[in-house]
């Protein structure tokens, strides 16, 4: 998977691709993928995070636990 094909948006926002630093299998978990990225400054308390890759989007956001 590129990641120049992937999409994280919080709040309606899309992330920046540098601030995702890894995106890909979970080790030791078969068929998990994960995300590890940096959260901006502005980011709010527990934003809504939707993610796509290529036409397609998560179909409902989830709240991601944030304290600023």
């Amino acid at each position: 998977m590129k990641q120049n094909e992937f999409m994280v948006a919080l709040d309606g926002i899309a992330v920046d691709p540098g601030a995702i630093l890894y995106l890909g299998v979970a080790p030791w978990f078969a068929g998990l993928y994960q995300i590890n990225l940096v959260l901006s400054a502005s980011s709010g308390a527990n934003p809504q995070i939707s993610i796509g890759f290529a036409d397609s989007t998560s179909p409902a956001p989830v709240t991601l636990p944030v304290a600023p």
